[in-house]
């Protein structure tokens, strides 16, 4: 990880942030940067407030979070806590997206299967039509 590309841009916090956010920066890199002197040096703040429970977690919230570097708090607690949010907001988006490909995965064989039966038994039954009218015709004569 490159920690000078931060520093040569007056939006230090937010880039970093935004990196956060959008998952180029994780857990191991953001160790490494709040180790780093330059880093530390750009810290400001207490406490991040307004905090939500983890059921309340979602992208909505996620952007507020990246966007105390603006007016709140930069430290370390708040790093690692925009990648918890970042984390777990990108897991559970994952998650989602896999369960509605499974939904239309399902229906999809759903319907197959349902064109499958409703075939066969179409065919079932023009094959037991043919059989009756040819016993009609054959005990008629």
């Amino acid at each position: 990880m490159n920690i000078d590309k931060y520093l040569k841009s007056d939006r230090t916090v937010i880039d970093i942030a935004n990196d956060i956010k959008y998952r180029k920066l994780q857990r191991d890199d953001i160790k490494t940067l709040v180790q780093d002197k330059r880093i530390r040096a750009c810290f400001f703040g207490g406490e991040i407030t307004g905090k939500k429970p983890r059921s309340e977690w979602d992208r909505e919230y996620l952007n507020t979070v990246s966007y105390a570097p603006v007016a709140e708090c930069f430290n370390e607690e708040f790093l690692f806590y925009l990648d918890e949010v970042a984390d777990h907001v990108v897991k559970l988006e994952q998650r989602k997206k896999r369960f509605k490909i499974g939904a239309v995965v399902a229906v999809v064989i759903a319907i197959a299967v349902t064109g499958i039966i409703v075939g066969c038994n179409t065919r079932k039954n023009e094959k037991t039509e043919e059989t009756s009218y040819a016993a009609e015709s054959y005990y008629q004569c």
